[in-house]
């Protein structure tokens, strides 16, 4: 009942994939769907007149057609030709309209999860994302729902509404027989579809949880590759991998077994009571009434067997993606409600003397505070060095400063003007932040540096500025990364994130470890160009070999 309430709720009510334009959408298809359906019914029944009218309606089952009598056999043929052309003439619309509405709908889904998963506000969500969850849900599982489950559905909504015309008609024609045979099998096939989806929904869970984990295992392995191969573990974690590929295709192959099997069942239920049909038939020994009889009922049989087979599929392959469904709805509820334009800054703030914070508190619970009634202040365009040891609080420190981690109670200030950083896109406005491992896309130097920003708002009189200030003048600005960075040293790498700090001009720059990965040479020569920078800078490090050449040093460890 769960499963057909979410699909009631999905399809008809204003939520998480669809909003209400997109419903109206929705409900205007399923009512083509209903045209196609009586436009089939016609032409079927039109089809069945046409063949018995050889027999001059010699039957008692058509006594509802004799009106036809009246009208020439090629003007009926005509009549029919026009039906099913105008059927499917309508089919091709309806089918261009339903796939051009859920291909936008799916680039529609996958552009606001993305945007939700950079914008969230949610501090507890934003610190404890699963990566491997997000990569597998924008890769896999976005595709599986919209592939998988609402295309399906669609087609299990379009041929659960031929069947039903289909069965009244065939009730029309032939009375109780048909009805109580159709009624005997829609409950032998619900007992059946009842425990396949089971099976179905099991399959499809083992599937997503095991495509989340495995591109964690990848993406893991890939970093630290060096790793592998200097302990001679390839052969190790090439059969990990192997085993949870293995279980990804089992479970892909035990639905589709069951989809195969089921249409088996179902193709041999059918014939069997088609059989039972004819024979009750036979019994009643006139010819006549037996040929017409057959043909009645084996017209819409040839309609209605293809129809139940796409049912069982689509049935299936929703019951399959069903938890892409559920973990794409769980995602979206870890998400605060907003209007995300309203999250870009159209305001700064004027930062013309000191930034002030008192009393900052912040620990993973109220027994183990990281950072304890911290008070400090910087001064415009001062140099500042944040050390301590390890688990000391250096890099909370400055996600807290950045706004991108909320502190548990404390004041901060700006000239005197009190502000949230956690929710206040103003105060975020004020940093550039240079992280540790600096991120470089496999695109130019001049696209890195204008990190995100559109070709024709790319700056390159800014861009040439922020390489003279790191002394990298001499470095062509269009020369192509490779491998995200592999093509670069170490220092090169360091210089462009720094560069990308000072192409977007904040007033503020954070720098977490900018020395971690260099010599000693390339550390001082970097630390001696930022020092020269018109800027306030935040240097976090615990390489001692810098500490010389700040004045501002902040010791936390002291604090």
């Amino acid at each position: 009942m769960t499963f057909v309430k979410d699909i009631l709720s999905i399809f008809f009510k204003k939520g998480v994939f669809f909003n209400k334009i997109d419903i109206q959408k929705i409900r205007l298809s399923i009512f083509l769907y209903f045209i196609i359906s009586i436009l089939e019914l016609l032409s079927l029944g039109f089809l069945i007149v046409i063949v018995l009218s050889l027999l001059d309606f010699q039957n008692d089952l058509f006594r509802n057609f004799e009106f036809l009598k009246n009208f020439e056999k090629k003007n009926i043929l005509l009549f029919f030709l026009f039906l099913i052309t105008l059927k499917y003439l309508a089919q091709i619309f309806l089918y261009y309209f339903e796939k051009k509405i859920y291909r936008n709908l799916q680039n529609s889904f996958l552009s606001s999860l993305i945007i939700n998963y950079f914008y969230s506000t949610n501090d507890n969500y934003y610190h404890n994302i699963n990566h491997s969850s997000i990569i597998s849900n924008i890769v896999v599982e976005v595709r599986a729902v919209f592939i998988s489950f609402f295309r399906p559905a669609s087609d299990f909504f379009s041929e659960s509404i031929i069947i039903i015309f289909l069965v009244i008609f065939l009730i029309f024609l032939s009375g109780p027989t048909v009805f109580f045979a159709f009624l005997v099998a829609l409950i032998l096939l619900f007992i059946f579809l009842k425990k396949l989806s089971k099976l179905a929904n099991k399959w499809g869970r083992k599937r997503v949880a095991t495509n989340s984990e495995l591109v964690s295992f990848i993406g893991g392995l890939l970093n630290n590759l060096s790793l592998i191969k200097i302990f001679h573990k390839e052969n190790y974690f090439t059969t990990q991998i192997q085993s949870l590929y293995f279980i990804v295709t089992n479970a892909e192959f035990l639905e589709d077994l069951g989809q195969k099997l089921f249409r088996i069942i179902l193709e041999a239920f059918i014939i069997f009571i088609f059989i039972l049909f004819l024979y009750h038939l036979l019994n009643k020994g006139n010819s006549n009434e037996i040929l017409t009889n057959i043909i009645a009922i084996f017209i819409p049989f040839l309609r209605v067997v293809p129809a139940f087979l796409k049912i069982n599929t689509s049935l299936n392959k929703m019951l399959y993606a069903y938890p892409s469904v559920i973990e794409l709805k769980k995602n979206a509820d870890n998400f605060s409600q907003y209007n995300h334009k309203d999250l870009i800054p159209s305001e700064t703030i004027n930062f013309n003397d000191e930034i002030k914070i008192n009393n900052v508190f912040f620990g993973y619970d109220q027994n183990n505070f990281v950072l304890k009634n911290l008070n400090l202040n910087f001064k415009k365009n001062q140099k500042y060095l944040i050390i301590g040891v390890s688990g000391s609080g250096k890099t909370t420190l400055g996600e807290i400063l950045m706004g991108l981690r909320k502190a548990n109670s404390g004041e901060f200030k700006v000239d005197k003007l009190n502000f949230n950083p956690f929710e206040d896109y103003k105060w975020k406005n004020l940093f550039s932040y240079v992280p540790q491992d600096i991120f470089l896309l496999n695109t130019s130097i001049k696209n890195n540096i204008a990190f995100g920003e559109y070709k024709e708002n790319i700056n390159e009189i800014k861009i040439r500025e922020s390489l003279i200030n790191m002394n990298m003048s001499d470095i062509d600005m269009n020369l192509q990364i490779k491998n995200f960075g592999k093509n670069l040293s170490g220092g090169q790498k360091q210089r462009i994130g720094i560069c990308r700090a000072l192409y977007f001009d904040k007033e503020i720059i954070i720098m977490d470890e900018p020395t971690s990965a260099l010599n000693n040479f390339d550390s001082v020569k970097i630390i001696e160009d930022i020092l020269k920078l018109n800027k306030t800078i935040i240097v976090i490090s615990h390489d001692k070999n810098i500490t010389p050449y700040f004045k501002n040093i902040i010791n936390l460890n002291k604090l």
